[in-house]
């Protein structure tokens, strides 16, 4: 008798299609696209993006408002006024439009230069450009790609630093700098609290200058209003061929509504947790086999762990990572060759308790994606858990030990960032969980690097752990190693369209002093972000919780913040934010926050509502009200601590 090869070797996971197919998948909408006279217009969940033939972007809008200042153009010399050639539709599907648009521009000395380029829109709102340039002569003047934003829309950024220095965070979150150069970064994000851009590049193939630290400049042009990042690709003389192309990608945030359901997703670690995280805990009837191996030692012993969780009323989801692998599994030994790329191995104590390393693998791999989809899908289906736990999301350059891309442009070793596959296989994940149960959650792990195109393909993210690292570790106050617009991007995500949750990482002696966690929830309850209880004094996120959750309707309430353009709570000391959620019912949780470490007396003013109208109700022993008159009440804040209390409208008098 004879033994396939897939029967012998027992991959049956090869080449099947789970998550693979062309739905729009919930939250977002089918793709739709109008022709203009001289481009198209394409409409996705949230975002308009208006095409041109003569600019590459001509204006993107998200949640109503135009986020470009002047089209995103390409220039060659100093000239971008490129003359229309001609435009069409290359492929037009709910999921993805491609578009080739022509054009062409008079450079020097009656030089001729045509740009073709291919426009691929997905549904998540992603644009990815592929740029050719042919010239009748050799291309030796400079070309660079302008991106200008209206300044209202670009207050902020968030970004990799670059940075050597031992004492500086390698990633950027914080206001957008009055001018500041880099050397090559695979993506940065410009935005305000509610919505931005983000741009990429997966690699700087064809960027000749992208060793030079001006290969990106951002610049606030205060005189005109508005803030420019500006790609010099290539400067005068460093180019001598006809032709050139480059890649990249821009994508309008937020990228869809942040589910309601968020508020109430409380990870393990307090009693007032409500998803359960099953980690492979070797040793126990439950454990999984390998560290991060979606497989069972025991499929009933560990079936029957996640039922139990379930009976507690709690969400049971399950650890995972799809860009790492044990070596110690059987694939992992069988694919080494093909899927290892010489990353070190990670070496935490949970990790060590399992046999084998477990480091960063080629998950760019077509058989690697089929098999961790297929794998991770027969333990979801069997075991009948609530989702996944992604660990190590963040993006990493692939290419860093091993070459696993090659450019054909050059023999040289480029930094290879796979952006566009790890989206591809999160976006295939994402579809194999939601087919199990619609209420199936996946919660991704992406410590300092939100990158939307990818997290979009999760439900919530965590982000924090970065402050585990000795170079920023935490004492006992987060505003002194990170700015409150840190929060207002990277760890709440709401300008990314996202649910961040945030990992506590204050140092070990920290772990259960309740006066560093109370600084931290004083701060995180001003911005609407959830903490892991892990690593911290649980105590006070019991109390912050139970607070939150007694508000009537407070999972679907609307979040009015202290930044917000028409706050409901002001306060004239710079010390002290004010925020409030506000129910259908027109109640009002109020949340006053001190962050400095002084005690501080404060006069709360009340935009549009008088105080006398509504019933006063504190939720926490914190804090104390000693005057209410009109629209101001007089409080007493501690020092790094927060003050909740509920308004409630008095019933009217027959």
């Amino acid at each position: 008798m004879a033994f396939s090869f897939l029967n012998v070797r027992g991959q049956v996971w090869k080449n099947n299609n789970i998550g693979i197919d062309n739905s729009v998948p919930a939250p977002w909408h089918p793709l739709l696209i109008t022709g203009t006279s001289d481009g198209y217009i394409i409409s996705c969940l949230g975002r308009t993006y208006q095409f041109r033939t003569s600019s590459l972007l001509l204006q993107a809008t998200a949640n109503g408002s135009e986020l470009l200042d002047r089209p995103v153009a390409l220039e060659v010399g100093y000239m971008e006024q490129w003359q229309p050639v001609s435009k069409k539709i290359l492929k037009s599907s709910a999921s993805e439009i491609q578009l080739e648009m022509v054009s062409r521009i008079l450079g020097e000395r009656k030089q001729n230069i045509t740009c073709k380029t291919k426009i691929s829109v997905y549904y998540d709102g992603l644009i990815f450009y592929k740029i050719e340039l042919s010239s009748s002569t050799a291309l030796s003047n400079r070309i660079s790609l302008n991106i200008p934003l209206k300044k209202d829309f670009s207050r902020l950024i968030h970004r990799w630093n670059n940075s050597t220095a031992t004492d500086k965070q390698w990633w950027i979150s914080g206001t957008f700098p009055p001018k500041d150069q880099v050397a090559y970064i695979p993506y940065f994000w410009m935005g305000n609290a509610e919505k931005g851009l983000f741009w990429f590049a997966e690699s700087p193939n064809n960027w000749m200058n992208y060793k030079n630290k001006d290969a990106i400049t951002f610049s606030n042009y205060t005189s005109i209003n508005n803030n420019s990042a500006v790609l010099n690709l290539v400067k005068s003389g460093q180019l001598s061929t006809t032709t050139w192309n480059f890649e990249f990608g821009l994508q309008a945030t937020p990228v869809k509504p942040i589910p309601a359901q968020k508020r109430n997703w409380v990870l393990g670690g307090a009693s007032t947790s409500t998803v359960d995280i099953i980690w492979p805990d070797p040793g126990k009837p439950h454990a999984l086999k390998q560290y991060g191996y979606p497989e069972a030692v025991n499929i009933k012993s560990f079936t029957n762990h996640v039922n139990n969780v379930k009976s507690n009323g709690k969400k049971a989801i399950v650890y995972n990572c799809l860009s790492y692998l044990s070596d110690a599994s059987s694939e992992g030994k069988q694919f080494k060759a093909q899927w290892n790329i010489n990353a070190k191995a990670d070496m935490a104590g949970d990790v060590r308790a399992y046999s084998g390393s477990f480091a960063r693998i080629n998950f760019t791999d077509k058989d690697y994606q089929d098999f961790i989809v297929w794998k991770s899908d027969q333990l979801l289906k069997d075991a009948k858990f609530d989702g996944y736990y992604l660990d190590n999301v963040m993006i990493e350059n692939l290419n860093a030990n091993k070459t696993i891309k090659t450019f054909s442009s050059t023999k040289e070793k480029l930094p290879y960032y796979p952006i566009l596959e790890a989206r591809k296989l999160h976006e295939r994940f994402y579809k194999m969980v939601k087919s199990r149960g619609r209420d199936n959650v996946v919660i991704t792990h992406s410590s300092s690097r939100i990158i939307p195109p990818i997290l979009a393909f999760g439900d919530a993210y965590v982000s924090g752990e970065q402050y585990r690292q000795e170079r920023v570790h935490v004492q006992d106050d987060y505003l002194k190693v990170s700015g409150l617009e840190a929060f207002q991007t990277e760890f709440s995500g709401y300008p990314f369209g996202l649910a961040g949750i945030f990992l506590p990482a204050f140092k070990q002696q920290n772990y259960l002093v309740a006066e560093p966690t109370r600084a931290l929830a004083a701060v995180l309850l001003q911005h609407d972000i959830k903490a892991w209880p892990i690593w911290s004094a649980t105590i006070v996120w019991d109390e912050v919780n139970k607070a939150l959750d007694a508000f009537p309707g407070f999972l679907s309430s609307t979040f009015i913040p202290y930044y917000a353009t028409n706050p409901l709570i002001k306060t004239k000391k710079t010390n002290i934010l004010a925020g409030a959620y506000k129910n259908i019912k027109g109640e009002y949780l109020c949340v006053i926050s001190n962050v400095s470490s002084q005690l501080s007396d404060v006069v709360i003013e009340f935009n549009d509502i008088s105080i006398s109208n509504y019933e006063i109700r504190k939720l926490t022993p914190r804090g104390k009200i000693k005057t209410v008159v009109g629209k101001n009440i007089g409080a007493e804040i501690l020092a790094k601590d927060y003050f909740i209390f509920y308004l409630s409208p008095k019933a009217s008098k027959k």
